[in-house]
């Protein structure tokens, strides 16, 4: 196995000549792998959920919401169906699976038409992200400065496994934000709830996580922003969701400045 000094020489040679140029393709990010399938609340046409992401190339510009991504690398994305017969069925994620930027670098959306579960035969569907997956965002038409064989390279490897020990294994602060996110994927995507519904969010999610070995530091972290956006975020924020995106990208957005500080020094 290389050394991690030995992996910064290699990954942040990949980086040197890339641009910021506003026509550019969008940085490569990487994905929080999901110790538990994440259900996708089916609403409106289709079913979604937020996933926790970060970035892998700082030298390129952070997506717009919407951007659309694809997954490479790593471990995949499971798509788990639950059939009308009760039957769990599992297959590999497509291109049937839609990934786009949900808030910048930090969180992304993945989503099914209802149309597709249908075609499906299933009731409801979840994902489940697997260690070490990127992606790789959708070539934009004339793009002036695409990602390069190279690049995708290093960021599928050196860098991704930089990000691997420096992000996905944060132990505390990533638990942390996969819990944040978990509360985010119970709420309705738009609206206001109630303050039944606010002071029951906790407890329900709380029951999952029991059998997931959550530490009393992550717990805590997760309890402090579930908190403060149940009690004091009305008037600064028009939703608990949009709340609690805030503290999930506060604590992603930490641990992507420690990995791209890391490359600095590494450089």
């Amino acid at each position: 196995m290389r050394s991690l000094p030995g992996l910064f020489a290699v990954a942040v040679a990949a980086l040197i000549g890339t641009t910021q140029n506003a026509d550019a393709a969008y940085q490569m990010l990487a994905l929080i792998a999901s110790n538990e399938a994440v259900p996708l609340d089916c609403r409106n046409g289709e079913c979604a959920a937020e996933i926790s992401a970060f970035c892998l190339q700082p030298t390129r510009g952070s997506p717009p919401r919407g951007a659309a991504y694809r997954p490479v690398g790593g471990k995949g994305i499971t798509i788990i169906a639950t059939m009308t017969d009760g039957r769990r069925v599992e297959f590999p994620a497509g291109d049937e699976l839609r990934i786009t930027a949900q808030r910048s670098h930090v969180a992304v959306r993945v989503s099914l038409t209802i149309d597709q579960l249908e075609a499906l035969g299933a009731t409801s569907v979840a994902v489940r992200v697997g260690a070490n997956v990127s992606l790789l965002p959708q070539p934009i038409v004339g793009d002036p400065d695409p990602q390069t064989p190279w690049e995708i390279a290093a960021a599928t490897g050196p860098l991704r496994r930089i990000g691997t020990r420096l992000v996905d294994n944060a132990r505390d602060t990533v638990v942390a934000a996969r819990m944040t996110n978990d509360l985010i994927n119970r709420l309705p995507a738009r609206g206001r709830i109630g303050p039944e519904a606010r002071q029951s969010l906790w407890r329900d999610a709380e029951q999952a996580w029991a059998r997931q070995g959550v530490t009393d530091g992550a717990r805590a972290r997760a309890l402090g922003a579930y908190e403060r956006c149940r009690d004091t975020a009305w008037g600064v924020y028009f939703t608990m969701r949009q709340c609690l995106g805030s503290m999930h990208d506060h604590l992603m957005g930490w641990l992507n400045n420690a990995y791209w500080d890391a490359l600095k020094v590494g450089s």
